[in-house]
Parts: C-alpha cells; structure tokens; sequence
C-alpha cells in the first residue's frame, strides 16, 4: 500500500492548532481540548481504559506554558513510557493517572533514545520511544511488561489513548478494539509497526498492548497518516528502556516470558543504515530509467485527486481518492500531498 509522500504526521495534540502549520514559538497556547477539532480517524468505538491503571495523561510545558498533550504509560513507579516527540523540545510534564485512584505526578526531565526530531513528520530512521522521570512515585498493584521480541504480521493489538470518537479528554483514556499489526519495513519504517489508522492527535505516546492479561506493552502510538498508523517498537529499545528503569528508581514488572516469538520478522534494527533506504514512502521501484519525470519536480502536480512527484529520477503517483484524500497544494510542506 502506498502512501503519499510516506509521511506520517506526529500525533500530540497541539493546543491552538490540530495538523496544520505551528504557531509561531513566542505564541503560548492553551486548551488541548481545542485539538480535536478537525482531525481525522479517533479510536472509534473505543471503550474506557479502566481495566489499564498504568495508562496515564500527559500534559506537557514549554518555558511554563502549557502547549501540548500526549498519553503514555507507566513502567516503574517513577518512569512514564512515551512517544520521543511528546518530549523533545518541552520542559515540563504534568501526568494523571485517572484509573489509579486519580494520583498525579510531574516531571522536568526525560530522556530519548535517539528522537531529536524538530518537525511535525514521524523521521522513519528514528526511535519514536522516550521516557519521563517523575518527581514522585505513582504507585500501582503491577507494572506492565515490555516486550524483548518482535510480533508476527497478523498478531494483534489494542491502542491506547485519550481521544474518543473524535472528542479531546483531559479526564479519561480509551482502548480499541483488538487491531492487526504488521511489520512497517513495507511503508519505510523499519523501527515500528503498522496498523490501519485509528489514532489521532493526542493520542501519541498511549502503549499498544497485547489483549488481555499480563499487560505486554509491544509499542507506542507515532503517527498516523493516509489510513494507516505507526506505532513505535519497543522490543528494539529494550535494553535501554530496562537502565532507564534502573535509573528511575526500579520497580518495573520484569520481562514477563510469554511473548510470543515473532518468527519471520527479522529485528529490523539489524538493517543497515536506514537513512540510505530509497523512497521512505514504501513504493516499489517503478522499472523506468531515471529521468522520465518530465516537469515535474519533487515539489509535485496534481491531476484531479491523482499526486504526482519526481524521487530519485522516477515518476510517483498516488491516487488520493483511494485514501479519502483530495491532491492539493500543502502550504505547510510547500509541495503538493494528499491532503483532509
């Protein structure tokens, strides 16, 4: 499946705007709940996610103004899991544990893998993963487990997070459905899983979990884009989440031993350099010779609903009807995308 531009919006809820351009950074902004409006697929039909104490809200601050919201999870009672852009660039973190008696905490330090990613796109040779430290514990009966290994195409996941049926929450978070995952190599993602989209912004950072109990966390809501979600391993990061553990403090639940044994799906950590993979998007290799672009450029054309762009001397179309999408000009990115 092709997707256009192979961009995948990242998915905090920005308080004055939902996926469009970013206010100018001397803007405070205010009311997340202000971020739904707009958006696309929420988690539909999902339920309260009373049944998971460790899920948590997290409204993040810049220089003492609040500006943005994601969801996450504890792991330690000092340690919240999240998404790397739900962290980087901010400075202060308000978390909410609504179904663990209501215990709130905060936090002024977090900690990335390798996310320094400063744009609104999930950067496909990054780890979405981070962590925030909390200044008191949050304490629950249990902590989830993380997963040391992979899933197999067609192995299922519920998402979690704080947008329900297109409404924002500041009190309650949402699980899905169960929903089938594959490997995201095949959309230029090597670092994450795929999903039909059903995330929304706010959403970032909420745990992907295996159904039922013990809780496994396998992943962490990324981005979404063209109807299809990202959601950010963390089998690959395992070892590093394990000394931020130790670092926070201890207590996390230890690997629990019943993951299942992704079979076919190599680590894909193992790749090379990811930053040299052709066309992030996932289209094939289209056969022509280099050069059969014409005049268009990398910045694009639209044909009716049908987006055309030159990458690597190759002509890429993507019908945007497929997706539900119109072909316009994106004065964000200045090219031309697929666009709500």
């Amino acid at each position: 499946m092709r997707l256009p531009r192979g961009s995948f919006v990242a998915l905090l809820a920005l308080a004055s705007f939902a996926l469009g351009c970013a206010p100018a950074a001397s803007e405070p902004v205010a009311d997340p709940e202000g971020a739904a409006e707009g958006t696309r697929s929420p988690i539909v039909g999902g339920t309260p996610a009373t049944d998971y104490p460790e899920s948590v809200l997290i409204d993040m601050s810049q220089g003492g103004y609040s500006s943005s919201a994601c969801s996450g999870s504890l792991i330690a009672p000092q340690l919240v899991l999240t998404a790397g852009h739900c962290v980087h660039g901010f400075d202060g973190f308000d978390i909410t544990a609504p179904y663990a008696n209501g215990q709130q905490s905060k936090g002024t330090k977090a900690a990335t893998f390798d996310w320094n990613n400063e744009g609104e796109y999930v950067d496909p040779n990054q780890h979405d993963v981070a962590v925030i430290f909390l200044d008191s514990p949050i304490d629950l009966p249990s902590f989830p487990a993380l997963a040391d290994k992979g899933l197999q195409d067609g192995a299922q996941i519920v998402n979690i997070g704080r947008i329900q049926d297109g409404n924002f929450s500041n009190s309650d978070l949402f699980v899905s459905e169960p929903i089938k995952i594959e490997s995201g190599d095949g959309y230029g993602f090597p670092y994450d899983y795929a999903a039909t989209e059903i995330i929304q912004p706010g959403d970032s950072g909420g745990p992907d979990m295996l159904p039922g109990n013990p809780h496994v966390i396998v992943a962490v809501n990324s981005g979404a884009g063209g109807g299809t979600e990202v959601l950010a391993r963390v089998d690959l990061v395992y070892d590093w989440l394990q000394e931020q553990i130790a670092l926070a403090g201890g207590g996390g639940n230890p690997d629990p031993g019943g993951n299942p044994d992704p079979g076919g799906n190599p680590d894909p950590g193992g790749n090379p350099d990811p930053g040299g993979n052709p066309d992030p998007g996932g289209n094939p290799d289209p056969g022509g010779d280099p050069g059969g672009c014409g005049n268009i450029d990398y910045v694009g054309a639209c044909s009716g609903d049908v987006l055309q762009w030159c990458e690597s001397g190759y002509l890429v179309e993507v019908n945007c009807g497929e997706f539900g999408l119109s072909c316009g000009f994106d004065s964000c990115s200045e090219l031309y995308d697929c666009l709500w």
